[in-house]
């Protein structure tokens, strides 16, 4: 790509240790500009799963894997776990290994602290800006409107095949994690 950027006239300026090539009229700044963008967009983010049934994460870990989504997905068992994780408290301590979470796809039926649980803490630490998809097996729209209201993004009914949960994450890839 470099060198067609040179056989088009385009300048070359110095970095310490690279050159790159920009072409005529192009402003270095806008340049940069886009280049971050596309790096954030494709850098690999932490997708946190709260799933107690190990079966349901196993399959979400996969979807991921099988969209060819190159995101950490890191599963925790229950809502205490997602508290934990969230304040960094052993062992998920270290933001290096556990890196603060861009999405976070809860399940709602959980021991110690239930979904509802998580999402009322989430509600009362405005300094903790994540968002929240419900990933549960209620059909009522009643349950669906108290996530929402205890701040979810989405609540989505646990497809019953894999190609449909594939094409879940996809979605929820491009909705939360890229976009």
């Amino acid at each position: 790509m470099l060198a067609q950027l040179r056989r088009r006239g385009g300048a070359t300026r110095g970095i310490p240790g690279k050159r790159i090539s920009i072409p005529p009229g192009v402003c270095a700044a806008a340049l940069a500009k886009r280049v971050l963008i596309q790096i954030c967009m494709s850098a690999k983010k932490t997708v946190l799963i709260a799933e107690d049934d190990a079966d349901d994460a196993v399959l979400l870990q996969e979807a991921f894997r099988y969209a060819k989504l190159d995101h950490q997905a890191v599963w925790v068992k229950d809502g205490q776990e997602v508290l934990d994780y969230l304040c960094g408290k052993p062992p998920y301590d270290g933001r290096r290994q556990n890196p603060a979470p861009d999405l976070l796809i809860l399940d709602l039926k959980m021991p110690r602290l239930d979904g509802y649980g998580v999402l009322r803490w989430l509600r009362g630490q405005p300094a903790v800006r994540i968002p929240v998809v419900v990933l549960g097996s209620s059909v009522f729209e009643a349950d669906k409107e108290r996530t929402r209201e205890l701040g979810a993004k989405e609540h989505y009914l646990k497809p019953l095949g894999f190609d449909d949960l594939v094409r879940l994450v996809m979605e929820l890839d491009a909705r939360w994690l890229r976009g």
